[in-house]
């Protein structure tokens, strides 16, 4: 939807290509921390830092923040 807004903004920050870029890692964001969410609710990840295993984490790894500008 935004797309087109980028390509024509004479003001721009980032290129096309970088927004489609953090736009990406922005939905992949999401869906990793929408995981995170479900095993707290579901029960399988403590919501208590302290009393979480990493092996229960969701895995994060393929995202790049600075992708997210």
């Amino acid at each position: 939807m935004l797309r087109e807004y980028v390509e024509k903004d004479p003001t721009a920050f980032f290129t096309t290509k970088q927004f489609e870029k953090g736009y990406e890692a922005m939905k992949q964001f999401c869906f990793v921390r929408a995981a995170s969410i479900q095993k707290q609710l579901n029960g399988t990840l403590s919501t208590h830092s302290s009393e979480q295993d990493p092996s229960d984490w969701a895995d994060a790894s393929g995202i790049d923040l600075l992708d997210m500008n």
